[in-house]
């Protein structure tokens, strides 16, 4: 009876072990279906035409989405290998039905989408007024970049007080690649070559300086500065003048109070530069020499007693004229009357008041 048995519990276990291996093989099976019936979407989805959509309208039709991706990479990498790079705007993809759709080559593709797209990477960015004017990989490069345009865009020399025209802000954001920079030393030879951009003048019969400035809407000073080797004092018909065209991508305002003597004595000016150029001449202050300083003093004057007091003064030293001298040995000279009553009693006067 045990084999018996033992011989029944060992076929039931069999069974189950290989009920469970059917079960396990055909789990196996629809896994695999379905990974072969997703492929074969994805092929498909891939081999059919994508429309490729910047901003949600239509820029392009291309025959595949592997071919879109294709492209869109290209365009990546054509600004160069800058990680974590992505795009400014938003791009989706929609299958469209193959036919009557105007498909377009990569080429043509390539050449439509970088007109419309922007590559971007994020990093941190210096604004002037809300615009962004450079991008940099962290703060420190950022906050160089700014101490450095300072004091390249405005005249050297102690006692300056340097600023931005405009409001400065730096803060984390999608800077594009064109305006990304690898160190502040990058941000100082930017504006350089800017500043450096130059067009040429030939010199008519009659023209100076101040006429050649005027016509081309430069100052003097920057003329006199692009052509150190010109003598303008000399300057003949036929001459060529170097005329600076480039313009800085921001606006530096610095100033200084100094010092100076003139006819009418010593003054302190307040001089102001606009990106290293002198702008503004004006006297804030004027130093007063030691003479004026004794004919603008007011002269003392005495105080005067009251009047009252004068008064009776002055009357008592009338009587004592008018009055006849004593005659006679022992004779007493006359005392004057005392004053009426309608007259005022002389004032007593306190130690130390006048």
């Amino acid at each position: 009876m045990e084999q018996l048995a033992r011989h029944e519990s060992g076929d039931a276990m069999a069974q189950r072990l290989k009920a469970r291996l059917w079960f396990e093989r055909g789990l196996f099976l629809a896994l695999v279906a379905a990974g072969l019936t997703g492929y074969a979407l994805f092929l498909h989805a891939q081999r059919g035409a994508c429309v490729v959509e910047v901003e949600g309208q239509p820029a392009v039709v291309m025959e595949s989405q592997g071919a879109a991706d294709h492209v869109l990479g290209e365009i990546k990498r054509s600004a160069g290998r800058v990680p974590q790079a992505g795009f400014a705007q938003q791009v989706t993809f929609h299958r469209v039905s193959s036919k009557g759709a105007p498909v377009v080559s990569e080429a043509e593709a390539l050449k439509t989408l970088s007109s419309q797209l922007t590559v971007v990477v994020p990093g941190v960015g210096v604004f002037v007024d809300g615009k962004l004017l450079f991008g940099f990989a962290d703060r420190s490069q950022a906050v160089g970049a700014v101490s450095a345009l300072l004091v390249e865009l405005s005249p050297p020399g102690p006692g300056l007080t340097r600023t931005f025209a405009g409001k400065l802000k730096i803060a984390s954001a999608q800077i594009p690649v064109r305006s990304f920079l690898p160190s502040a030393g990058a941000a100082v030879s930017s504006v350089r070559e800017a500043l450096a951009a130059r067009k040429y003048h030939v010199v008519r019969p009659g023209d100076s300086l101040w006429q050649i400035a005027q016509d081309c809407h430069v100052t003097t000073d920057r003329v006199r500065r692009a052509n150190p080797e010109v003598d303008f004092a000399r300057l003949k018909a036929g001459d060529t003048v170097a005329i600076p065209v480039g313009a800085s991508p921001v606006t530096v305002v610095a100033w200084k109070e100094i010092p100076e003597q003139a006819d009418g004595g010593a003054t302190v000016v307040r001089v102001k530069y606009v990106n290293g150029e002198e702008t503004e001449r004006q006297v804030i202050s004027r130093l007063r020499r030691p003479q004026e300083e004794r004919a603008t003093r007011p002269k003392s004057v005495r105080p005067r007693k009251p009047r009252a007091e004068a008064s009776v003064r002055r009357a008592r030293r009338a009587q004592e004229k008018a009055a006849p001298p004593p005659e006679g040995p022992g004779l007493e000279p006359e005392v004057a009357p005392a004053p009426s009553s309608n007259e005022n009693p002389p004032a007593q006067e306190t130690p130390g008041e006048p």
